[in-house]
């Protein structure tokens, strides 16, 4: 696992400033072959910048303090997004659906462009190629701040096998968990019994002191999730609400802004998230938060590319997915091919 992580970039802009919650300032870095935040230039595009940015020197910051939750202390604000599989994208498109890579996850400050956590699946590759993307997955969470040695593991997702139908057996109820190093749960995160309804929810319990708590409840969209027309045309908000009911947050799957972004997200089942949560939040519940983030890709938005050509030549649209107590029902079309 930590052999991977040499993919993780070492070089940042230092010209990074506070930036609003448009995430097409989003750009793939032709320097570093990953993914980094840079402040908005007329003519850039997703994959370059207009101009290119000057990069940190190789030297290590005196007051950088690595372990614990240090990547994100006092931080409230972060983009999510999911490393492009050029691999996995071409095969979806020619049909082979199976050829599933592992996700990978940058993790940005949103307030600085900078980033502070890498995630990378671990999971067996047949049950990921035949049941994603319910199947079974340690997903590790690494401090990505520069300067701080490869592999330096902050948390550990653990997402179990679920079934995609009503939640109303165990096996059928989504959850996942997040572990500290040493192995002690941090927080839980399921699904109530009939999976909230027509509306997704998602209720989080986090520990304090040798208890587990309720902290807060997720509430997406009603009815309509993912899919072509809402992943590409809007942004997908879901509501965090503290234990009293009260606003504690906000994640949103965002719209993609180039004709670039249209494509990535069309054509594969890469996305971008953003994730802002209370003041009074601790770093603990920050990170649990981001955990869930990286769930909620998992539940809604990891069915395959909305948009896939067909070997018989027919392309086939996923043009929104209804959610009914717990389940994702895909409604799709299909044209040309056999049925011109």
């Amino acid at each position: 696992m930590y052999g991977k992580q040499e993919e993780i970039p070492v070089a940042q802009p230092v010209n990074a400033q506070v930036m609003p919650m448009d995430t097409n300032q989003m750009m793939l870095s032709p320097f570093h072959g990953s993914t980094s935040l840079y402040p908005y230039q007329p003519g850039g595009s997703l994959w370059y910048p207009a101009s290119p940015p000057s990069v940190v020197p190789n030297t290590i910051p005196s007051d950088l303090k690595i372990g614990g939750y240090n990547s994100i202390a006092g931080k409230k604000r972060f983009i999510i997004k999911q490393r492009f599989e050029l691999i996995e994208a071409i095969a979806g498109q020619l049909g082979c659906g199976c050829v599933e890579q592992v996700n990978k996850y940058d993790i940005f400050d949103a307030n600085t462009g900078f980033p502070v956590l890498y995630v990378e699946e671990s999971s067996d590759m047949f049950e990921r190629g035949c049941c994603k993307p319910n199947h079974t997955a340690e997903i590790q969470i690494f401090d990505a701040r520069y300067g701080v040695p490869v592999g330096q593991k902050v948390a550990t997702i653990f997402k179990p096998f679920r079934c995609n139908c009503f939640a109303v057996h165990d096996i059928c109820i989504k959850r996942s968990n997040l572990y500290a190093n040493n192995g002690a749960l941090i927080s839980n995160t399921c699904m109530p019994r009939l999976g909230g309804g027509l509306t997704p929810v998602l209720e989080t319990m986090t520990r304090c002191g040798h208890e587990m708590k309720p902290q807060a409840k997720i509430i997406g969209p009603s009815c309509i999730v993912g899919g072509l027309i809402t992943e590409c045309c809007g942004e997908i908000n879901f509501r965090i609400n503290n234990s009293l009911g009260q606003p504690y947050g906000r994640v949103a799957k965002t719209k993609p802004g180039e004709l670039q972004d249209v494509l990535a997200q069309g054509l594969t089942d890469t996305d971008t998230f953003f994730y802002e949560s209370a003041l009074e939040s601790t770093d603990e519940e920050v990170m649990a938060m981001l955990a869930n983030v990286i769930f909620l890709d998992y539940l809604f938005f990891e069915n395959g590319p909305p948009v896939q050509y067909k070997p018989d030549g027919s392309v086939e649209c996923n043009l929104c997915d209804f959610y009914c107590f717990g389940c994702l029902c895909p409604c799709k079309c299909s044209c040309g091919g056999n049925n011109r």
